[in-house]
């Protein structure tokens, strides 16, 4: 997937959101009126929304004031890591952020959300070539590997939607790691969604609930077209 839109906060989740659903690293700030981020209730901090979905809207877009909120702490964050030296001007290390992939599918048949490896090494390249420049973004120390795949036939969960109790059965049974680890989930997902993330600030309280949910058919060579890049 790859569309160009902004994030307010960054972390694992909400990091390869910025790439899943925009297609460069996330931004460093927040356009009260037109960023279509996040999230409130907690489950979600970034969904988008295919035309033609019944949904007018972001179904879990903040208020401008919960973003300016988001925005004060971020930058206070920020210069407080710059003021103590968190922040070296010299060359960074590489973080490597391991992927674990949950494949929800309806059956076995490909039409049934069954989509090969080279789906999910295509995305995960997508998210490396991004957070590395190569589609315009700015270079960051961020790159990802692969960790795992996992397949489940779940008809309910296959058209999860933010907020329901299939997500949280789904996220429950699958999610794997602390918070070093990006769970990646690939569904066919409702209410014309292509996907959301949940804000990194809500890891502490609700630690299974972190991660991204993505449209099958909208990761690379995918049938959701134009954003199967």
């Amino acid at each position: 997937m790859n569309l160009r839109r902004a994030l307010s906060a960054t972390g694992l989740s909400a990091l390869a959101a910025a790439t899943i659903l925009t297609g460069s690293p996330a931004a460093g700030g927040v356009v009260a009126k037109t960023a279509e981020v996040c999230a409130v209730p907690a489950t979600t901090a970034n969904a988008k929304v295919k035309p033609g979905s019944p949904l007018q809207h972001d179904p879990n877009e903040v208020t401008e004031a919960v973003a300016a909120q988001i925005e004060r702490q971020t930058s206070k964050a920020l210069a407080l890591r710059a003021k103590y030296g968190a922040f070296d001007v010299g060359v960074q290390a590489v973080v490597t952020i391991p992927v674990a992939v949950h494949v929800i599918r309806k059956d076995t048949t490909r039409a049934g959300g069954n989509i090969p490896d080279s789906m999910i090494a295509s995305q995960i390249n997508v998210l490396n070539q991004s957070y590395g420049t190569a589609t315009g973004g700015a270079e960051t120390n961020f790159r990802f590997t692969l960790q795992s795949t996992t397949r489940t036939t779940n008809a309910t969960w296959y058209t999860v939607t933010p907020g329901s109790s299939a997500e949280t059965q789904m996220k429950n049974a699958l999610r794997v790691g602390g918070p070093e680890t990006l769970n990646f989930y690939i569904a066919n997902i409702g209410q014309g969604l292509l996907g959301w993330a949940t804000f990194p600030s809500s890891y502490n309280s609700r630690p299974k609930d972190d991660g991204v949910v993505v449209l099958t058919e909208s990761l690379p060579s995918g049938t959701a077209s134009p954003y199967n890049l």
